[in-house]
């Protein structure tokens, strides 16, 4: 077969077809209003039309080298074959967060095979003709009763033939990279023994729960108590002026004679998310507003205001920023439960040792109880559920072939398995011992040791066959992580994909 490279002198590649901006107002609105019916059953033909109509699309680059979606390159075949996809499975691009998953695969990929036929050209792999032609013969749709078609090959414009030639031709050389690279990867019978034996033992515990949620109201309102100024409310408009203190005295000073109004001064000069609102912030904490200002000795001046009062032009952090008071400043209804929800909200955000100290000794508490008796009966005086995991073995990061950390009824224990402090308390217990409190995200658990068992055989025998596949597979993923190193790259996806979603109707 013969190859299809251009020739000199001739017209192997079709001209690129403009169409005219000068269309109809109708033509326009009715290529906005079809657009995504279009995109949905035809996909990748429409962003061809776009590429030919104006400049190509460039999502990025690697090492230097552009990555630009054209007509027939690799990265509009691995479009079109992700939006196919997803109309095998039922969906179609309805949305554009479906369209945008979809580029972003096509990208994805090829931004690693760029990066693949990088590190072959360093490597000199190269492909001979002859078995580009192989490939090319093997095409379905070139294929006519399980035979090469020559008449479906001619019918077939030359630059498609080109186009698919040089798709083909890098193709076996992603393959035979990436195959060479993961072909290395021995797993010897020792290996395969070696990692089923991280399957056992597999122990089962009981355990209680001290979430940070249940920190008591009371504890709240003593804190609340302890720090009242912080929790003053007070309800305030605001106009915040970044350009300068003489503009602010200005603006200030025709609130005060009346010449303009405060809510007609916010929406003209005010630079917050106030402004379109009349500078009206609604009621506020004390503790809300001290991050604005470097000294919070200027809001004691605001809090002390009566309604309808100007404050002075304050300092902020952000700008120059004057306060008008449309309700006086008072002490936090410690008895509303709005109020103990904000309260309790502030100690999680920015009094967190507190509560983990407070739910700690609880903790602590319960374990000697818990070790001088029953686990049971300690946590039935303590209302405490006593809850039970299921079998597992020491599973950091809660690999999927073997026994993951979990309880039915508390998700949140799985997030144990990411801390290796879980594991060294937990499997150095003996039986019916208790562990120390050990912290999760949101909460403190006590474990008591309750049984263990070495892992069934037929939960661990698929590793015969399937480890060899799971070695390939991460070394697949340290190859492409090890590749896409972010100092090789530029990633310009969004700004490419919103000229898609932008100008899918412009001529």
């Amino acid at each position: 077969m013969a190859s299809d490279k251009p020739r000199k002198g001739g017209d192997e590649s079709e001209p690129r077809r403009r169409i005219s901006t000068r269309r109809p107002f109708l033509y326009l609105f009715s290529v906005l209003v079809l657009v995504i019916i279009i995109v949905a059953f035809v996909g990748a033909p429409l962003v061809t039309q776009t590429a030919q109509r104006s400049e190509s699309l460039v999502f990025g680059s690697y090492r230097g080298e552009t990555i630009e979606y054209t007509p027939g390159s690799y990265f509009a075949r691995q479009y079109e074959s992700a939006a196919n996809r997803m109309r095998e499975e039922g969906e179609n691009m309805s949305t554009q967060e479906q369209m945008q998953q979809v580029w972003r695969q096509a990208f994805n990929q090829t931004l690693f095979h760029t990066a693949v036929m990088y590190e072959a050209r360093q490597s000199n792999i190269a492909v001979s003709e002859s078995r580009v032609d192989r490939e090319l013969a093997q095409q379905p749709q070139f294929q006519e009763n399980g035979r090469f078609d020559p008449q479906a090959f001619q019918n077939t414009s030359s630059q498609e033939r080109f186009n698919l030639r040089q798709f083909l031709r890098e193709s076996i050389v992603h393959q035979h990279y990436v195959g060479d690279k993961l072909q290395r990867i021995k797993t010897s019978p020792e290996s395969v023994e070696f990692v089923k034996s991280m399957a056992s033992p597999e122990r089962q515990f009981n355990f209680v729960a001290f979430e940070y949620d249940e920190y008591p109201d009371e504890e709240v309102r003593d804190f609340a108590q302890e720090k009242e100024d912080l929790f003053r409310r007070i309800d305030l408009s605001v106009i915040t002026v970044p350009e300068g203190e003489s503009q602010a005295q200005n603006i200030r000073e025709q609130i005060a004679e009346r010449t303009n109004t405060f809510e007609e001064l916010a929406r003209a000069h005010s630079a917050d998310q106030f402004a379109e609102n009349g500078g009206d912030m609604g009621s506020t904490y004390f503790y809300e507003l001290e991050g604005d200002f470097a000294d919070s000795e200027q809001l004691e001046e605001v809090f002390s205001l009566e309604e309808g009062e100007l404050s002075p032009v304050l300092e902020g952090r952000n700008g120059w920023i004057i306060y008008r008071v449309d309700e006086a400043a008072r002490n936090a209804d410690l008895e509303n439960e709005d109020t103990l929800d904000d309260v309790r909200s502030y100690l999680n955000s920015f009094e967190r040792g507190r509560v983990e100290d407070y739910m700690t000794e609880r903790a602590e508490e319960f374990r000697q109880t818990a070790s001088e008796s029953n686990f049971s009966e300690a946590a039935s005086a303590e209302d405490l559920s006593v809850r039970e995991t299921g079998y597992f073995p020491i599973n950091y990061g809660n690999v999927p072939i073997f026994g993951r950390v979990n309880a039915q009824d508390y998700e949140a224990l799985s997030e144990a398995a990411s801390r290796e402090r879980f594991f060294e308390e937990t499997f150095a217990l003996e039986e019916n011992e208790v562990s120390n409190p050990i912290a999760l995200e949101n909460a403190l658990v006590v474990m008591q040791f309750s049984d263990e068992r070495e892992a069934a055989g037929d939960s661990v025998g698929f590793l015969d066959n399937y480890y060899p596949y799971l070695a390939q597979q991460y070394q697949s993923q340290e190859l492409q992580r090890i590749l896409l190193d972010p100092q090789y790259y530029e990633d310009n996806f969004s700004r490419a994909f919103s000229r898609i979603v932008g100008g899918r109707g412009r001529s």
